[in-house]
């Protein structure tokens, strides 16, 4: 069976899984889980903005590409409520990877380099697909002042 990396991406800590491309979803989250010592139940999981169904196989999640990546980018996010994943939406501005405070983009040799973060954040040298996993807001967590 032909194996990928996984990186999950949790509270600012990577764990990588090593997952067969035929293995389901909801397995390679169970390993995860397993590793961190957090209830699956708790998490969920977003590849490039969009939740991961856990009925899927790693080679489907995503479709849109003809071959699937030897490293898998994967956020993990709390779930505080049964209903929060409904308020999981894509950010329509460029926000910081850490603060998600709102940054301006910048592009140099065909990399991404977020900077100008309210915090001094900076991201260099990232790729697209790198930066639309942390591109989500949960509208819950809006606050207006």
């Amino acid at each position: 069976m032909e194996k990928a990396k996984i990186n999950f991406f949790y509270n600012g800590k990577i764990t990588i899984i090593e997952g067969g491309r035929e293995e389901y979803m909801k397995d390679i989250f169970q390993k995860y889980s397993l590793e961190i010592k957090i209830e699956i139940n708790n998490l969920f999981f977003l590849y490039n903005g969009n939740i991961v169904e856990e009925k899927l196989k790693l080679e489907e999640i995503n479709k849109n590409k003809a071959q699937l990546e030897d490293e898998i980018k994967i956020l993990v996010c709390d779930i505080e409520d049964d209903d929060d994943k409904d308020y999981i939406k894509q950010s329509k501005q460029i926000i910081c990877l850490k603060c998600k405070e709102f940054c301006k983009i910048n592009f140099k040799d065909y990399k991404i380099i977020l900077n100008s973060c309210p915090n001094g954040h900076c991201f260099s040298n990232l790729l697209l697909n790198e930066i639309s996993n942390f591109e989500v807001i949960n509208e819950k967590e809006i606050k207006f002042q």
